[in-house]
C-alpha cells in the first residue's frame, strides 16, 4: 500500500460528483411519485375520480433519464486497462 488513505466519505463523494446528474434525475422522480401518494385521489361530487396523475408519467421519465445518464456517464468514465 502507499500509505494513503481514503475514507468511505470521500469515495461517495466522489461518486457522487461523477453521476450527480444522474441522482438528480433519480431524486427528482422519488419526489414525484412521493408526491403523487402524499396529493391522493378522491372522487368528487359529481363522481368523477381525481387524482395528480401526471406525477406518474413523470416519475417514469426522469427514471429512465437518470438510467440513460448512469450509463452514458458510466462508459465515458469507465477505466480502460
Amino acid at each position: 500500500m502507499s500509505g494513503v488513505s481514503i475514507s468511505k466519505f470521500e469515495v461517495s463523494m466522489k461518486f457522487l460528483s461523477k453521476y450527480k446528474i444522474s441522482f438528480l434525475f433519480c431524486m427528482s422522480g422519488v419526489v414525484c411519485l412521493m408526491a403523487y401518494a402524499v396529493i391522493g385521489s378522491y372522487i368528487d361530487e359529481n363522481g368523477l375520480l381525481v387524482e395528480p396523475f401526471g406525477f406518474i408519467p413523470l416519475f417514469w421519465l426522469l427514471e429512465l433519464l437518470a438510467l440513460v445518464v448512469f450509463i452514458i456517464t458510466f462508459v465515458k468514465h469507465r477505466k480502460t486497462g
